[in-house]
């Protein structure tokens, strides 16, 4: 059976249509206005080239038009929703369209090492392969940043010999999370074919694996998430003159329950306008996410790699940003950005150097050699031969000129196999290392080519705002957290007040002030004297998620609101937190107390809040070893305390002791937890964290 879809011009007409707030008849008179250009122009065309398939689909054209103009935009735009959501590992996806998955999980091992395809997800228009590597040793990774290992990725080979190359992916420890082409329907197997372990040496480990996969329709019921889609905004908000659109766009909203994935593009050709130079573009990215308050919202990359949008055309560059529900509305996403132009597309400088008739790995030459390209002043500071398995230089240059971006470097009579550049170290101006690798090794009297400079021109800024649908000012605050005085009980001095915390969401199981976090004023906004109180002082006993607190003073000024800044929760279900630090050569030798690694974990999913793991040191305190875990965290989440679930080898011990903290560190804001032990620690090592505490505020008001 034939599936017609409506054409892109209608699909244009929908979407404008669904952006418009309610159905007035100036709408519906537009829409009918352009239904008679277009059936004019079908009219023109002589009969005979209107095939009798085609009134079926235009006949549904008709009624899918008349059909918003009764039932208005809203309930509509509220059904095109339902056309897509948001599968987890495989990414947005028609909710109609026919899913395939891994039959099975397929592993291979080899010389020790375990490559195993956990899972798959097929839809028409992609393919997503996670596959994870366990075992590789220590020794076949390179352990100098000047030597790189294997960086060949993985592909799928179909039945036919067909192979399907990535399309994008990403990788958090050994866990790879990888897309390509969609596979044919009808096919239903195919090899995964991994050429070697990523960033292992030749000859350190296998290589040239093939896995055979099997694929099977999708189980009924896949967890599907719903998406929203976003009309893009109307006019953008720049500190110059404005292009005709915004170059920031909003496109798609993915409600993953405890977050909300904003997805969306950069269009440098909508950020072009008559003040920037013909041939520039724009070098911008994100500058912050505030809420209607103007308080910055936190934010990362979405956990999932499928989750980000392919580029809409050329010059489209995608961008993806998960945040947590707790903001008030409206959100505005707010990118800064620097015009990049040619000085001089013409201009050229030659430098010379000896690299001599036998450069040694890492051979240095400092030159500080000036010159001038494109009018404007720079330096060689020095050059560096590269290493045996990589042949060629890096180049050190320097300038005062701030205006300075870029330029581009190549060795006369060589042709560079690869290459790459980033910022050096200057104490003012523009300082970069760039870096060319050859085949072999060049020698002897060199002429160094310089061209390509380009340099920073006007600086612009861009916003969109975005509100859920469902969000107003003053939304329900975190965990739905509310504070109440239940009885207050006169004294001598002041009042006892009892109070109780509520809470409407289902993943905690208890919530309480904070000792010191709690702070009452009175009418005329001055601080009255509130401590915590001893229950058994005041003859009183507690109810359950109940606190007691003494309220001083005889000249009091009623009604007193009561404010709390910080809160400890409890979860129902524990936060787990996996680590293992074999891939990176940890041996818990004397040698590696302080050291700190630079990993990339699965996000902490706390209820509602994000944290992210990014480095681990290794640390002793007394007799105790263990890790100080840094995260970038919601500014919602002051602490999340873990302890050792489980790990270290304990055998043996006559007793066994753990210890740990967690604090916000106040210069580099992340969020800091330490896990300690004196058994000896083996991987993974399991934390759980039963609870956290959280920054907000909440309030009441009481009079006597």
């Amino acid at each position: 059976m034939t599936e017609h879809a409506p054409t892109p011009e209608f699909e244009e007409k929908l979407r404008l249509a669904l952006a418009t707030p309610d159905p007035e008849p100036r709408f519906a008179e537009t829409l009918r206005s352009r239904l008679s250009a277009r059936a004019a122009v079908l009219a023109s065309h002589p009969p005979s080239r209107l095939r009798p398939a085609w009134g079926i689909p235009l006949g549904l054209v008709l009624l899918l038009v008349l059909g918003v103009l009764i039932v208005g935009p809203q309930r509509v735009a509220a059904e095109v929703q339902k056309l897509f959501g948001y599968i987890p590992g495989l990414g947005i996806v028609e909710q109609n369209a026919p899913l395939r998955v891994l039959e099975a999980p397929v592993s291979q091992t080899r010389g020790g090492i375990t490559v195993t395809v956990v899972e798959a997800f097929l839809s028409p228009d992609k393919t997503e392969v996670t596959y994870t590597v366990e075992g590789v040793p220590w020794s076949a990774y390179p352990h100098k940043e000047n030597v790189t290992g294997c960086i060949e990725g993985p592909e799928l080979r179909l039945p036919n010999g067909t192979p399907l190359k990535p399309t994008g992916g990403g990788a958090t420890l050994l866990r790879f999370d990888m897309a390509f082409p969609p596979v044919p329907a009808g096919v239903d197997k195919s090899t995964f074919v991994l050429p070697c372990i990523w960033e292992t040496l030749p000859g350190f480990a296998p290589e040239n694996w093939e896995l055979p996969l099997q694929f099977v329709p999708a189980p009924g019921k896949l967890t599907m998430m719903p998406v929203i889609e976003v009309s893009p905004s109307p006019e953008p908000q720049v500190n110059a003159a404005f292009p005709p659109k915004n170059p920031l766009v909003l496109l798609k909203v993915v409600d993953t329950g405890d977050n909300y994935v904003l997805l969306g593009e950069f269009l440098q050709r909508e950020a072009m306008d008559a003040s920037v130079p013909s041939g520039s573009w724009w070098s911008a990215g994100l500058e912050k996410i505030t809420d209607g308050k103007g308080q910055d919202v936190f934010h990362t990359g979405p956990g999932d790699p499928s989750l980000q949008l392919p580029p809409s055309g050329p010059g489209a560059e995608p961008w993806a940003y998960q945040i947590g529900k707790t903001f008030t509305p409206p959100l505005t996403i707010t990118y800064s950005g620097q015009n990049i132009y040619s000085a001089d597309p013409n201009a050229r400088a030659e430098l010379q150097f000896d690299a001599g008739a036998n450069p040694g790995p890492g051979q240095e030459w400092t030159l500080n050699q000036d010159f001038q390209l494109a009018g404007h002043k720079l330096r060689l500071v020095s050059v560096q031969a590269g290493s045996h398995s990589e042949p060629g230089f890096k180049f050190f240059f320097d300038s005062s000129d701030p205006a300075i971006h870029d330029l581009a470097v190549q060795i006369t009579g060589y042709t560079a196999e690869g290459g790459g550049g980033g910022p050096g170290q200057a104490p003012s101006g523009w300082s970069e290392v760039l870096e060319l690798q050859y085949a072999e090794q060049p020698k002897g009297k060199l002429e160094v080519a310089l061209s390509d400079l380009t340099l920073y021109g006007e600086t612009k800024t861009w916003q969109l705002q975005w509100s859920p649908e469902t969000a107003t000012p003053g939304s329900p605050s975190l965990y739905g957290i509310s504070l109440s005085i239940d009885q207050s009980i006169p004294t001598s001095a002041g009042y006892y007040l009892i109070g109780q915390t509520r809470w409407t969401d289902s993943r905690i199981s208890s919530a309480i002030p904070v000792n010191g976090s709690l702070t009452a004023t009175d009418a005329r906004g001055q601080t009255v004297t509130l401590e915590p109180a001893n229950w058994q002082d005041a003859g009183l006993a507690a109810a359950p998620n109940q606190w007691l607190y003494r309220l001083s003073g005889n000249n009091l000024s009623a009604p007193f609101t009561l404010r709390a800044t910080q809160m400890e929760v409890d979860f129902k279900h524990p936060v787990l937190l996996t680590i293992d630090l074999r891939p990176y050569g940890f041996d818990g030798s004397d040698a590696q107390l302080g050291l700190t690694w630079k990993v990339a974990l699965n996000p902490v999913e706390v209820p509602g809040l994000t944290a992210m793991p990014h480095w681990i040191t290794y640390i002793q305190s007394g007799d105790l070893r263990g890790f100080e875990i840094g995260m970038d965290a919601d500014p919602a989440l002051q602490a999340v305390p873990f302890a050792i679930v489980s790990g270290p080898n304990t055998g043996g011990m006559p007793a066994v002791r753990t210890g740990g903290s967690s604090v916000r560190d106040e210069a580099s804001g992340r969020l800091v937890s330490t896990v300690l032990t004196n058994g000896k620690i083996a991987f993974p090592l399991v934390l759980s964290a039963s609870g956290a505490t959280v920054n907000g505020n909440w309030e009441t008001n009481w009079s006597p």
